[in-house]
Formats: structure tokens, sequence, C-alpha cells
């Protein structure tokens, strides 16, 4: 659901996407011998300067009027200095200042968990990346999640184009009747095949399979329900033992789907409207849902790029690949880049490769600097100053 805050603020360049994301390959297949979770350790901090000017950043991105703390956290993986920052409150209608450890709501930063999931399913040999859906969801269903003019097209999508955006399949969280109706009951708890039926209600599919791309929360749904399909556990469940356990991730969590652990959670608006108490399965659960912190996003990001997570290298390099789309005037005028795993985006000057999230959460690794920067605004309508707080970390 987190597409209005979550798509990038700056246009893609396209002559430097595929560039980028080789190098991203190469950075991280030179670490693959690295294998096994990271041991915690206390990492050096950058000089009172860098610190000064990257605080007054974080405070500036604050002083906008609206509630929502903040919560920023950089680390260069090739001195692994860490610099962590906070401006603003905890809960608005308190003064007890938001920490650094606090957790959040990262919203559709899921997805990149989702989509690692699919991947190392490939790996494992229990799906295939161009499998049709039809060989995991019930026939119902693909009868109906992609009627186009009278044809329906859901026994000719692929798991690759779900993961990709470029199925074609209505995005619910986009459409603004959608969100009214969300906002106005806040304590309906919805399941994944409500919220696709809701999406198959309220609007038409975009294009043919494969022959587009568009941002689709209904699309990513479908693959948690595949997931689960192919490994009979619960998403949650997944999650837990093929991510949270392997990256040391302790204090990340599927809200509303298992228990909580790790810190409080820090309050989350959009505009003035505090969805602290909202029932959390408005933002579904492969497509959002989770909470976690700056540090476990960060392991997650660095964990995926520089080689721990992935089997292979070459999975890591097919994840990372930019999808080759018929209709080339439609992706050159896309605000972002969707790949098989995350996204890339460029912003002034900086190239950025992860997600973002409704409520201002990110989660990036710039392959230029070797750095990872994740955290939050806590506000639908504020974004972070990803690029100045990369160039203040580490230079232009």
């Amino acid at each position: 659901m987190s597409f209005i805050a979550w798509r990038p603020t700056s246009e893609m360049r396209g002559r430097s996407a595929a560039a980028w994301v080789t190098g991203c390959i190469f950075l991280a297949c030179t670490a693959i011998a690295c294998a096994g979770a990271a041991t915690e350790k206390v990492q050096p901090a950058v000089d009172a300067q860098t610190a000064q000017g990257l605080q007054k950043l974080v405070d500036q991105g604050r002083d906008d009027g609206l509630p929502g703390g903040i919560i920023v956290r950089i680390e260069s993986l090739r001195d692994e200095r860490i610099w962590q920052g906070t401006s603003g409150p905890f809960e608005e209608a308190h003064d007890a200042p938001i920490k650094t450890t606090d957790a959040f709501r990262v919203a559709s930063i899921t997805k990149s968990f989702t989509a690692a999931v699919i991947w190392r399913l490939v790996e494992d040999g229990k799906l295939g990346i161009d499998d049709r859906i039809s060989k995991y969801l019930p026939a119902e269903l693909i009868g109906r999640i992609h009627v186009l003019n009278g044809t329906s097209y859901g026994d000719r999508i692929t798991i690759r184009q779900l993961l990709c955006h470029c199925s074609g399949v209505y995005d619910y969280a986009t459409d603004k009747g959608v969100l009214r109706f969300m906002f106005a009951h806040p304590e309906k708890h919805w399941t994944p095949q409500e919220l696709i039926d809701l999406a198959l209600r309220s609007g038409k599919p975009y294009f043919p399979p494969g022959q587009g791309q568009h941002y689709s929360d209904t699309g990513y749904l479908l693959l948690g329900l595949i997931i689960e399909q192919v490994t009979q556990k619960p998403l949650a469940q997944v999650f837990r033992e093929m991510i949270y356990v392997p990256l040391g991730l302790h204090d990340t969590y599927l809200e509303a789907r298992e228990s909580a652990v790790g810190p409080p959670l820090s309050h989350n608006y959009v505009g003035y409207l505090d969805e602290h108490d909202y029932d959390p399965t408005l933002d579904a659960y492969a497509s959002g849902g989770q909470v976690s912190t700056t540090t476990d996003l960060a392991k997650f990001i660095s964990g995926v790029m520089k080689g721990r997570f992935f089997k292979r290298p070459e999975t890591l390099q097919a994840a990372l690949a930019a999808p080759e789309l018929p209709n080339k005037s439609a992706a050159a005028k896309a605000r972002y880049l969707g790949h098989y795993l995350f996204y890339s985006s460029e912003r002034d000057g900086v190239r950025l490769i992860g997600h973002e999230g409704f409520w201002g959460g990110v989660m990036f690794y710039d392959p230029d600097r070797d750095l990872v920067i994740t955290g939050t605004s806590n506000q639908v309508d504020r974004n972070l100053p990803v690029a100045k707080l990369i160039k203040a970390f580490a230079g232009p």
C-alpha cells in the first residue's frame, strides 16, 4: 500500500541504469566468500563536523510542521563507519524523543523480503522464476485476476512478471476510493484474499502481462500466496526461517501475523492522522506489513548485496537485472525502474538500489560509495533527504 510515498522523488536517468546495476553485481559477487551473518561489533563513528552536518539535515527535514519522528542510519561498508540520528518525538502527543533503536512500520520495503524469498525458492528448485502462477493458485482466482477487454490473461502471468510489476494486475493501494474506505474503517482486519477481491472490484488491468510496468501491491499479495502454497507454511514463519534468523534480524516481524518482538513501535502518520492503532492488515502481509529497525534493514540489504543471502552469485545477478519491456516509451516515463528484487533510482546524482515505504521508510544501497542508508520519517507527506545525507556522509 505504500506507493504514494514509495515513488522516487527524482526521474530515472536511463543512461546509467544498466551501468550501475552491473557495478552492484560486481561488488556483490566479489564478496560472496563472506558467507554467514555479520557478527555484532562496535563500528567507528564519523567525525564531529560530519555528524553535526548530518544532524542539521535531519532536523531541517523534520522542520515542516508535520508530526512523525525521523530516524536515520548510514553505514559505510568500506570502512565500517556508522552515523545514526533522530529528530522529533516517538509520538506527537507526548514529548518523549524518538530513539535510533525504535521500531517503525516499513510498509512496501516488505516487498523486497518477499522477492528475496521467491529467489531462494528458485535456488532450492521449489519453483521456477518463469513458472505461470496458475501452477500454484486456484483456477477460480486465476480466471478473474486479470480480465482485460473481455479476455482473461490470468493463466499467462508469470512469477517473474509479478516481481517486476509487469503483470498488469490492478493495484488496489493506489485507488483513492479504496484508501478512503480503509482509513474510514481502522478496525477492519483484512485477509490477503479480501484485498485481492477488493482490487478486482475497484479497477481493470493496465495492460496484458509483460507489456508494461505498473506498481502493484496486488501482485505481491499473489506472490505471498504462492510462497505459502510452495512451503506449506505461514509467510511470517518463512520470513523468520529464511531471512530473519540467518541474517541476524532480531527486531523484525510481520505485524498482526506473528507476535511483536524488539523495541517499541513508533507512531506513523498520514498528514496529521495518527495510524498507530489502526489494524495493520490494511498494509497487507507480502506487499507491506513488516515492522523493523534501521539496523535490521541495513543487515538485510547489505547481506543481500554482499553475497551473504543467496547461495550463488548468479542468483543476485538475475534478481538485479532490469526487465525487457516491449513498450519502451512507457518504461522511459516510469518514475522508477522496478527489477526483480529491488528497484533502481537516481537522485541528485546519487545512484540507489533498494526500496521505500508508505510512511517514509527507506532502505537503499549506494554502489558508488558502497554504503547503506536506512530510516523513516514516519510521515506519508515527508521524504527523507536521502541524496543530501549520503553526500554529507561520504562526499559528492
